[in-house]
């Protein structure tokens, strides 16, 4: 079964330094198999057994945190749920919008109810977001360097944090793991 793993707060701002060759030697420690990384963040596709699946995130943090003393929080989604983040339409104009303003934030528990209404009043003309399942969809007009959006109220609304990737990177991870699940065995 091919997952994608989504860290949190790895080699943003100085901290939770982890070189993406090391990443890759702590998923196969934890068991994952035919792993490949994405860009620096933390972006992580794998396969594993059907069984193991729903406790891949765990089984990454608790070897990172062995090996190098941190526990980044780690989000995993099945293939067959990142395309159907990818092929949700959050906003009318979402396919002709740019992918490095369209943002996908990753939750790792489902919402609360009050959820959804909390992070639409979040929003503004320019700052558009939408909770979809277990993912907020962010359209920022002038970029999420210049957004105005409290990630602490995100945060609150939908009952904790998670970890947010830009439409690219989301799109990227969508061909590594496709790529993956066609591929023959090893």
């Amino acid at each position: 079964m091919v997952g994608i793993a989504f860290l949190r707060g790895i080699n943003v701002g100085g901290k939770g330094a982890l070189p993406m060759a090391d990443l890759r030697a702590a998923c196969e420690a934890a068991g994952l198999t035919n792993v490949q990384t994405y860009i620096q963040s933390g972006n992580v596709v794998f396969t594993t057994p059907a069984t193991v699946m729903p406790r891949a995130g765990a089984l990454i943090e608790d070897t990172i945190e062995d090996r190098r003393g941190f526990r980044p929080p780690t989000i995993v989604r099945t293939l067959p749920q990142l395309r159907a983040i990818a092929a949700t339409k959050a906003f009318p104009s979402q396919h002709s919008m740019d992918g490095g303003k369209l943002l996908v934030m990753f939750l790792a528990k489902t919402p609360p109810p009050t959820a959804a209404k909390a992070v639409a009043a979040l929003s503004t003309d320019a700052e558009r977001l939408r909770l979809t399942g277990q993912e907020v969809f962010m359209h920022f007009d002038h970029g999420v360097g210049k957004a105005k959006l409290s990630w602490k109220k995100l945060a609150q609304a939908v009952g904790g944090p998670g970890t947010s990737r830009n439409w690219n990177t989301l799109s990227r991870m969508l061909e590594l793991a496709t790529a993956l699940d066609s591929a023959p065995p090893r």
